[in-house]
């Protein structure tokens, strides 16, 4: 057997590097990391050999790791948060001998997770198998049409902020935070694409935001974000302000994260005797749906949204009644 190539420094990367398969592979920064993440890479490779007798445990390793190197952090947590799971229960079996009521044990181990839990958790499974299989790592995925699709819950009409709420919220609240939620608020924007907004996001020609990076970046096109009057004033006394770094900024200077908006919003809806399902998210929420009652086109929504297509915004926003009442304007015709 040809002797494996161990990691090597490349100085003008300054990280650790290996050669596989023709091609270099970064393993990390410094050579503990880089010694890690090559053990890591040889037992993917001794798994190719395996097969079906490979343990579970070996398939989910080898799967985290693709993960964490392709993907971003928050899809490698919630990644790790759902196989991690299921590894520490059935990680020592063979793969071979995988069957549904593995699965089913699992989720009824867990009362707690709703139908979105269980949606996400079994879709994360069945990618691994099926990635797996991709490499080469097994012959065949052992729970392919074995499962039955569980259906993602949306839950857009339960977290909705209703303007009377939002500018309550922006009244208690202080300047800082209150222009972050009004930029999200009047723009219908994911809250982490304001919160990471730098000068050169901003068009100032166009009055827009430019994403390159963005949820849906897969699809190669850009994020666009329009702003109002309102968003523009803000963003460009940002722009002056912060030439470098993120613009919207807490009391303390750093940049908003999940906790710390989170954070924001319970607290306030404590004060404000608000229901706990209202998020921040629920801002975004509340924009599509103020515009699909008032009978704007679900392209031209899903286009302000930063969806590729209409899908998730028919899934999502089914409580909105604008497409039933364009029917029965239409059965009027024959009238």
């Amino acid at each position: 057997m040809a002797r494996k190539a161990r990691p090597w420094f490349w100085a003008e990367r300054n990280a650790y590097y290996i050669v596989r398969k023709g091609e270099r592979v970064r393993l990390g920064d410094t050579k503990e990391e880089a010694e890690k993440e090559w053990h890591k890479i040889c037992a993917a490779d001794d798994a190719l050999r395996a097969g079906e007798n490979n343990a579970v445990e070996v398939c989910i390793d080898a799967y985290l790791a693709f993960v964490r190197r392709e993907q971003t952090v928050k899809s490698y947590q919630q990644v790790l948060w759902c196989l991690g799971d299921f590894k520490e229960r059935f990680g020592t079996i063979k793969v071979k001998s995988l069957k549904r009521h593995h699965v089913t044990t699992w989720f009824e181990a867990h009362t707690t997770w709703g139908a979105n839990s269980l949606h996400t958790a079994q879709k994360c499974l069945m990618k691994c198998l099926n990635w797996c299989v991709g490499e080469g790592i097994l012959p065949y995925n052992p729970l392919h049409k074995r499962l039955k699709s569980r259906p993602e819950v949306s839950r857009g009409a339960e977290c909705l902020m209703p303007r009377e709420t939002f500018d309550r919220f922006v009244a208690l609240t202080d300047r800082l935070f209150g222009e972050f939620l009004t930029v999200v608020y009047e723009t219908g924007a994911r809250p982490s694409e304001i919160a990471r907004l730098t000068a050169d996001n901003y068009m100032k020609d166009a009055k827009m935001l430019f994403l390159r990076t963005h949820k849906t970046d897969k699809s190669g096109r850009p994020r666009l974000i329009h702003l109002t009057d309102k968003c523009v004033e803000t963003i460009e006394r940002l722009v002056a302000k912060y030439p470098s770094g993120v613009l919207f900024r807490n009391g303390r200077g750093n940049a908003w994260d999940s906790d710390a908006w989170g954070g924001r919003i319970r607290t306030l809806r404590k004060k404000l005797g608000v229901p706990k399902t209202v998020v921040l998210y629920g801002a975004r929420h509340q924009f599509a749906t103020d515009l699909l009652k008032k009978g704007v086109a679900d392209v031209l929504v899903a286009s302000l949204l930063g969806h590729t297509g209409t899908k998730t915004l028919h899934k999502t926003y089914s409580h909105v009644d604008s497409a039933a009442q364009a029917l029965r304007d239409a059965l009027k015709c024959r009238e």
